[in-house]
């Protein structure tokens, strides 16, 4: 028998070369373990939930379900919100950044999968090795060679990019909700804005309608002798700003409907709209509930994107992490020599088995992996940061629903108290018992009255739209 301290048993026995390579490994394992920073504790920020709203809408309790555009009671809203859904470009863009996150996805994991080459040449030169007995060869003029290289996720560096990769579609999707909702909550505005610049423009034109009736009677007051031209002048004067109020709200009329024509992927100005009043019976003013819901986290699209990025950060940030430690693969390669097409095997090598890489010391390894960790951070910071706006948001919205509603109330009854006071100037205006300046701040006042009245019925409506936004729809 062999003594084991026999160099040459050593080396005639097979199974101290694998015992070598075994030591090999464990040692590099070992070391890389070592030299690898420590993995950070990977959580979603905190973000503590209010459990109630400071603001609760004084509303019947009902729940969030199905569109809520539907609750607007409006059949022509419901048919515009459905074709600039179907139809608007910039959704359209979203959707295209779903497919190539896909795509960057497929990408960047493609390293897990099976690599194949082969390629050819022509060389000219000698050798002398010690095979040839150092005797000095000519080169074999053409080369082929061929190789198949598999990296084994043995760690699950490639699982956690895999991961990464399916957390950043989940949140383009998320992108394409968000933008969904902001398209319906535009629209909406949009439509409300085109109603309410149609009905003030009769206002205004009932009001012009009340001075040329004033005007008629000055003009017949003035052929008796009653009063000086001045008066004349001063009341044309009043009905000529009425007309130039009137042409801009035409032109915000007109610019509405053209940003109505592009939410719904349409050239701007080539549409007509069955526009009628806004107070016309058709748009009610949705009843919201009583209570808020507070899971706001799951249901605005906007958060469930940050979530999702930040789960593909802290997924990227275990991938760098695993990237420090030794990588496996299983190669199979071929090289052939020839000189004469006829036999190309007279010279061949081919070689089967596992490789280890061993990064000891991989600044460019170290670097990124912090600068995954640091991006993480700034991804959990934004997370918190959009949270926070979120709660804000509809807070912010609840409060203007019910303060903008009060103040509508107060309108209103503005609006009736001038019709009346414009009733009785009229009576009086008839038989000459009232000033001119008096006539003019009565129709002044009832005209402001009943736009600004216009203007909180939109604006509260407008609110009624950031509500349902602020809470992610659904």
């Amino acid at each position: 028998m062999r003594h084991l301290s026999d160099r040459s048993a050593i080396a005639d026995c097979p199974l101290c070369s694998y015992c070598l390579v075994v030591v090999a490994w464990g040692l590099a394992l070992m070391f890389t373990g070592c030299v690898a920073p420590p993995y950070p504790k990977q959580s979603l920020p905190k973000v503590k939930t209010p459990e109630e709203w400071s603001v609760n809408l004084s509303g019947v309790t009902n729940a969030f379900e199905g569109p809520w555009w539907e609750r607007f009671k409006d059949p022509e809203l419901n048919r515009l919100i459905a074709g600039a859904l179907t139809a608007n470009a910039n959704l359209a863009v979203l959707a295209e950044r779903v497919e190539l996150t896909r795509a960057e996805g497929r990408l960047n994991t493609a390293g897990a999968r099976p690599r194949v080459s082969a390629g050819t040449g022509l060389r000219t030169g000698r050798q002398r090795t010690r095979a040839t007995d150092y005797q000095t060869e000519s080169l074999k003029p053409m080369t082929a060679s061929s190789e198949l290289v598999w990296e084994m996720d043995w760690l699950g560096k490639w699982r956690t990019r895999h991961t990464a990769a399916l957390e950043r579609v989940r949140a383009t999707e998320a992108d394409l909700n968000a933008g969904r909702l902001l398209l319906a909550a535009e629209t909406a505005n949009a439509w409300f804005s085109i109603r309410r610049y149609n009905e003030d423009l009769g206002i205004i034109e009932d009001s012009i309608k009340h001075q040329n009736a004033i005007l008629t009677i000055y003009r017949d007051r003035l052929q008796a002798g009653l009063i000086d031209a001045a008066v004349i002048e001063r009341q044309a004067a009043e009905i000529t700003i009425l007309q130039r109020e009137l042409i801009q709200v035409q032109m915000l009329g007109e610019t509405a409907v053209r940003r109505l024509d592009r939410l719904r992927g349409l050239p701007a100005g080539g549409s007509r709209y069955p526009i009628t009043p806004l107070r016309s019976g058709t748009i009610v003013i949705p009843i919201l509930p009583a209570k808020l819901p507070a899971d706001i986290l799951r249901q605005r699209p906007d958060l469930a994107a940050a979530e999702a990025r930040l789960r593909s950060a802290f997924a990227l940030e275990r991938a760098a992490h695993l990237d420090l430690y030794p990588s496996l693969d299983l190669r199979l390669s071929g090289f052939t020599m020839t000189g004469s097409i006829t036999d190309p095997f007279r010279s061949w090598m081919t070689e089967i088995g596992p490789r280890l890489e061993i990064p000891i010391w991989d600044p460019e390894r170290i670097e990124r992996l912090g600068s995954e960790q640091a991006r993480a951070r700034v991804v959990a910071a934004e997370y918190r940061a959009l949270a926070l706006r979120a709660f804000e948001e509809v807070e912010t919205a609840a409060v203007q629903f019910n303060r903008r509603r009060e103040q509508l109330k107060l309108a209103d009854e503005i609006v009736r108290k001038a019709e009346k006071i414009r009733k009785f100037t009229a009576d009086k205006l008839r038989v000459g018992l009232v000033s001119q300046l008096e006539v003019l701040e009565d129709e002044r006042r009832i005209l402001t009255a009943r736009r600004q009245s216009l203007a909180l019925h939109t604006e509260l409506l407008a609110d009624a739209v950031a509500i349902f936004r602020a809470l992610g729809g659904p």
